[in-house]
């Protein structure tokens, strides 16, 4: 292959990382959101917290599997996107022992 093949394959799959990273990022956001939700005081006050909740594990699910596949993203990246994946881990068990405490509270 010459070198001009190889830099536009390189710059495509450094293109294909960014967008990966990005989409993983933006998931574990709307999955944070949605966990804030379940953890927030005014909680009570939704409608339908089960899907709140199965929004949030979702999210949690499609980036723990998309994380598999960033072969070329760097440390940092790699950093921030499991300190994501952890918070919202958290958020998820703190939603589940809530409910919990409100299930056995009725």
């Amino acid at each position: 292959m010459n070198q001009s093949a190889e830099a536009k394959l390189q710059e495509l799959r450094s293109k294909t990382t960014q967008q990966l990273v990005s989409l993983i990022s933006n998931k574990l956001d709307r999955g944070l959101a949605y966990a804030r939700v379940l953890n927030g005081e005014g909680r009570s006050a939704w409608a339908s917290t089960e899907l709140f909740a199965e929004n949030a594990e979702r999210a949690l699910a499609d980036a723990s599997a998309w994380m598999a596949l960033l072969r070329e993203a760097t440390q940092m990246e790699r950093l921030r996107l499991e300190f994501k994946l952890s918070q919202l881990r958290l958020a998820l068990d703190r939603a589940r022992v809530l409910q919990m405490h409100v299930q056995a509270a009725c």
